[in-house]
């Protein structure tokens, strides 16, 4: 959960490297219940 946290911090400040982080923790993500998750935890911040 910190990972996805500092991930969408990170990804807030710098656009550029969002889309490389977003299509590898896509990969890594197999559930729609996970995806969900993490853009609740990206929309949190």
């Amino acid at each position: 959960m910190v990972f996805f946290s500092i991930w969408a911090i990170s990804a807030w400040k710098n656009p550029a490297a969002a889309d490389f982080s977003r299509a590898m923790i896509l990969n890594l993500t197999a559930s729609g219940a996970t995806n969900l998750f993490l853009l609740w935890e990206i929309l949190r911040v």
